[in-house]
């Protein structure tokens, strides 16, 4: 530890060597399984290593390689509860709102169809109009209502006008459709 202190990085390779499995393991052991995937367990050894070493010596006197051992641990550890706390509690990085896309249904399949965005209702605005645009006064209403799929008898019996007139108007919709 003396040669560490002092700056002989090949003492500090020699600890990376007897101790680096060790802190592996500790982050391994931590680590939720819903970040490994975000995230390299190796960051977190060298996270511990750069914490141990941007200071040698402020650190206490070892008696011992486990009591090295257990300090190391405890440093990979802390860095680890770290990161699980904030992909797991804070809205911004909760990785268990992510949804997976292998084996999962797709994107759209999770947002039913029906929600209405305000994009979505100005597109079907914009439809409406240039649909019954062509449409004279009085069939521009029988239009909307067909757009908004009324039946035609129901249509008819409100503008007392006939099912043929209706189906007329309906016609003369979808042809617009087809130019679209």
């Amino acid at each position: 530890m003396a040669r560490v202190r002092s700056g002989d990085t090949e003492a500090t390779r020699e600890l990376f060597d007897e101790f680096g499995e060790l802190l592996l393991k500790v982050v391994r052991r931590h680590l939720n399984p819903a970040l490994r995937g975000q995230v390299d367990s190796a960051d977190f050894v060298q996270e511990a290593w750069l914490a141990f070493l941007q200071n040698p010596t402020m650190q206490p006197n070892f008696q011992t390689p486990q009591q090295f051992g257990a300090f190391l641990a405890t440093i990979a550890r802390n860095k680890v509860v770290d990161v699980v706390r904030r992909g797991l509690m804070s809205s911004g990085y909760n990785v268990n709102r992510e949804v997976r896309l292998v084996g999962k249904p797709a994107a759209s399949d999770l947002t039913p169809a029906h929600h209405n965005t305000p994009s979505k209702s100005a597109m079907r605005r914009e439809l409406k109009d240039i649909l019954v645009d062509d449409l004279g006064p009085a069939y521009r209403k029988i239009g909307l209502r067909i757009l908004e799929g009324m039946a035609p008898a129901s249509i008819a019996q409100e503008y007392g006008v006939s099912e043929r007139t209706v189906e007329r108007v309906r016609k003369k919709i979808m042809d617009q459709l087809q130019l679209l």
